[in-house]
């Protein structure tokens, strides 16, 4: 079975994990410029006769006097005692202009003390007051002060309804202020009702295509939107462009507002086509009439920039999205939010482009402008910890993404709530690292949880809900065989995880089933943590000598194995071993640990030990009745593979083959085993000359591996690059070709375009160019090999020797000699100290070398070196071969010309 990859659920855009930063800057800009129209609207009350001259140079644009004069006025008023009523209108409208030119606090202050005048005067039942109040309520909206804001609408709400304001637009004004400061405080329950009261009133007085009443249905979409209701946000997008569309066909700046905010939706649901749609048209209207670099176009093509980036136009995207910076940096400065929405934007490109540390030097420059502007406990900065926490999976950071996700979720569930769909985001990337980490229990809820959220927010059949079903797929798969994912299977184990089922077996057979496929997988921790969570279950219901407690251990001691801590292996192998000879030394019980023994002995190159196990093993399950005919393979393929290693190649042949007779009488149940074991005789006879034979034994094994693990699995790739091989040595370069590259494609989507396991098919494909003397892709092959090997932590220093030597051959081959000189020299001792010096390998790659540095004409290295070839090629390939006659002939070309050179040329 293919192991499964997770791109992790990420803030797509903007900081409010998800939500494009369209909206949130649209989103702070309308509660900004609402908050400033209600309180620059007060300024239209007519001033009395002194505050003329302050009103006529306020509408000539002559702020600062108009400031004085009123400013005047103000102490001129205040000299006629608090019952003037000039004082009152000096107050207000002086406070309007604070208002107007950002002077918050001298505005509150201003309106607070025309507040008390009014309530002295008894005068709170009416527009006026209410204007009043909705400004010093707006005021403290800016400020951030929503519960205070809220009180104040709350009186200005009751001042309207009781001057029988009941059906005009100021009141469904004043329901949308109180509204919008409740959604501030996240009282959605309370700000619910209150919008929909306002558009009800808007359409009853205005009609169904008022203009007005599309822009109040507006608002309140970028409010559902902005809760993550993103089903009624739709409809609410969908009605205001319908009006929009009778009224002005989609043609004013407004509607390239609302084309953006329902863009941004599609994007966020996964409707790219139609997100695209919507994005492009209101680009074309803002370029067209604010120009290509306005802000606000800005907004509308980070948002086309991200639905690219999710549809892997990375290249694009990235272009877009450094123009939008351009445009913020150059109108806000590098210290804003917009700023830091795009750089976490190109972060988010960078990562999906595994430039990780681009990635993650960009998250962490928007999470510190954000951090300073907003405050550490802010949904936008969760956004970027839930970001950073798939970069750090994606890294292997295990422990940094769930330290990441959970500091997201907390800050989510503190300023959000526990039903938002980002935090259904964020548990996503929190469950799916618990996995990786083995924290199944745990994973287990975070997912359930999570899938929960999802399902809510965008349908059961929605695509970002798949993601979180698969991982929880992948926490509980597989009864039998380990192979195939089961959905009753992983219903089952959700049960089980909230309520305990009656047998606790059941919970320890699936952890045990769910830990073999983790093995399948290669993902040996997470296998361990499960074998321990099933085997003291096991223990204490079937006692310490059941089948399912020795499979269980011997797994987990195999897994320890795999991770290389062979110590811990041995011990724990061993600690079988004395458990099951109390059963008897002939137990057939105790032929498992005798074979996990003589496993870990053979990696550690204790050929004798592990010959001397496998050998007791074998002897055990020969005389086990009933017959265990798995088992005994498994042991004859084991031996064969310690005898294979000490090149007794006579001796393994029969052993393999009587495995693979007694796996065949059960072909369907042991496809791994059989595989593996074909695999090896394949080997045996590709070393031995019969090609035709391998070739036959490797596509059935093939056939098998493919059948068990899936068409993407790494034990398929290595087949597939052995079977070109061999196609090489037939004179197949075709199908070699094919499946050099099939095997190579499989290792890239498993392990990525970097690992060292793609060397051997880079090589294998590099060796078929060369041989066709297509020199250009031979060499940008080789070079792909090395710049891999160098960059890994653990190069294998025989591989990077031979990728060396092959890219030396092509120079060789085009006679670029000196470069050739150079890579078969570095390749050198690399060769020597990983291969025995009599191998026929060595002595091949000296004689090229030698006839490098006579084509250089540096005949005494020459000579050298050719020596040192042919002293090695005589013995291994005989005096008669090939290579033998054709070095001897070159290293006696070298002593001529040594003979004929001068004294002074120093050879």
């Amino acid at each position: 079975m293919r192991r499964r990859r997770f791109r992790g659920d990420v803030s797509a855009s903007s900081g409010a994990g998800g939500n494009m930063q369209s909206l949130k800057d649209c989103r702070r800009t309308i509660l900004f410029a609402i908050a400033i129209a209600w309180l620059t609207g007060c300024i239209s009350t007519p001033p009395i006769n002194p505050l003329d001259d302050g009103a006529l140079a306020y509408r000539e644009g002559r702020t600062e006097d108009a400031y004085l004069v009123w400013r005047e006025a103000l102490a001129e008023s205040e000299a006629l005692g608090d019952d003037s009523p000039r004082l009152e209108q000096s107050l207000f409208v002086l406070s309007n202009l604070a208002i107007h030119q950002q002077r918050f606090d001298e505005a509150r202050s201003l309106l607070e003390r025309w507040l008390e005048l009014q309530e002295r005067s008894g005068g709170t039942s009416d527009d006026h007051f209410a204007e009043g109040v909705e400004a010093l309520a707006g005021v403290y909206m800016v400020q951030g002060k929503f519960d205070r804001a809220s009180r104040l609408y709350e009186r200005a709400l009751e001042a309207r309804q009781n001057d029988n304001s009941e059906d005009n637009i100021a009141l469904a004004e004043a329901l949308e202020r109180l509204a919008n400061a409740y959604e501030a405080q996240g009282l959605r329950t309370d700000a619910t009702p209150l919008y929909e009261r306002a558009i009800s009133i808007r359409e009853e007085i205005l009609g169904q295509y008022d203009l007005s009443l599309a822009e109040s249905v507006h608002n309140y979409a970028v409010v559902n939107h902005d809760r993550g209701n993103y089903q009624h946000a739709e409809r609410l997008y969908l009605r205001a462009l319908d009006i929009l569309d009778v009224e002005t066909g989609w043609d004013d700046l407004f509607a390239a507002e609302v084309l953006t905010h329902a863009g941004s939706l599609y994007r966020l649901t996964g409707r790219y086509d139609e997100a695209l749609r919507l994005l492009e048209k209101a680009r074309e209207l803002r370029e067209s009439q604010l120009g290509e670099f306005h802000t606000a176009t800005a907004v509308t093509i980070n948002e086309i920039a991200a639905v690219w980036a999710l549809q892997r136009r990375f290249d694009d995207a990235l272009v877009l999205h450094r123009k939008a910076l351009d445009i913020r940096q150059n109108a806000y400065g590098r210290e804003s939010l917009t700023v830091a929405s795009t750089l976490n934007n190109i972060a988010l490109v960078h990562q999906d482009m595994r430039n990780y540390g681009e990635a993650q030097s960009l998250f962490n420059e928007a999470l510190q402008i954000r951090t300073r502007l907003l405050g550490p406990r802010h949904r936008e900065v969760a956004a970027i910890h839930n970001n950073l926490a798939v970069l750090h999976k994606h890294r292997g950071d295990y422990a940094a993404a769930v330290a990441a996700s959970r500091t997201a979720i907390d800050i989510q569930q503190e300023v959000m709530g526990n039903d938002h769909p980002e935090i259904g985001m964020a548990l996503h990337n929190l469950g799916d690292v618990l996995l990786f980490q083995g924290e199944f229990d745990e994973a287990g809820v975070v997912l359930d949880r999570a899938v929960s959220l999802k399902e809510r927010a965008f349908g059961p059949s929605h695509r970002t809900v798949a993601d979180t079903l698969s991982a929880i797929g992948g926490l509980h798969l597989a009864r039998d065989e380990y192979y195939e994912a089961n959905a009753a299977m992983v219903r089952a184990l959700a049960i089980w995880q909230d309520s305990a089922p009656d047998d606790p077996l059941s919970i320890a057979e699936t952890s045990a089933n769910l830990a073999l496929l983790r093995q399948s997988q290669s993902r040996f921790a997470e296998a361990i943590a499960l074998y321990s969570q099933a085997i003291p279950i096991f223990e204490e219901h079937l006692g310490q000598h059941d089948e399912n407690v020795e499979r269980a251990r011997y797994n987990q001691a195999a897994s320890w194995a795999a991770q290389r801590d062979y110590s811990t292996a041995l011990t724990l192998y061993t600690q079988m071993l004395e458990i099951s000879e109390k059963l008897g030394f002939d137990h057939p019980s105790v032929a498992k640990p005798l074979v996990g023994l003589a496993s870990v002995n053979l990696e550690l190159g204790e050929y004798a030990k592990a010959q001397s196990y496998f050998e007791r093993a074998i002897a055990i399950l020969e005389q086990t009745q009933p017959p265990v005919p798995r088992a005994l393979a498994f042991g004859l393929s084991g031996l064969a593979d310690c005898l294979l290693r000490q090149k007794q190649i006579a001796e393994a042949e029969p052993l393999y083959l009587r495995a693979a007779a007694l796996l065949d009488t059960a072909e369907q149940s042991n496809l791994r085993e059989l595989g593996s074991v074909l695999a090896s005789l394949a080997s045996i006879n590709r070393a031995t000359g019969r090609n035709v034979e391998a070739e036959s034994l490797y596509e059935r094994s093939l056939d098998l591996l493919t059948r068990a693990y899936g068409p993407e699995h790494a034990a398929v790739a290595r087949i597939l690059y052995e079977l070109a091989d061999t196609s090489v040595d037939l004179g197949k370069t075709e199908v070699a070709e094919a499946n050099y590259r099939r095997s190579l494609a499989i290792d890239e989507e498993a392990l990525g375009k970097d690992d060292p396991q793609l060397v051997p098919a880079l090589d294998g494909l590099g060796v078929l160019m060369l041989d066709r003397a297509e020199y250009v892709r031979a060499e940008s092959l080789f070079r792909r090999s090395i710049a891999i090997l160098e960059h890994s932590d653990t190069p294998s220093t025989l591989s990077l020797g031979l990728s060396l030597q092959h890219l030396g051959k092509v120079f060789q081959s085009q006679a670029s000699f000196g470069t050739a000189q150079v890579h078969y020299e570095r390749a050198l001792p690399m060769l020597e100290a990983s291969v025995a010096t009599d191998t026929p390998e060595l002595g091949l790659f000296l004689k090229d070398l030698g006839q490098t540095y006579a084509s250089l004409k540096n005949y005494t290295e020459a000579e050298r070196t050719l020596g040192a070839s042919l002293s090695i090629l005589e013995p291994t390939l005989g005096e008669a071969s090939r290579e033998v006659l054709e070095t001897r002939a070159a290293l006696e070309t070298m002593r001529r010309a040594l003979q004929g050179s001068s004294p002074a040329s120093g050879m």
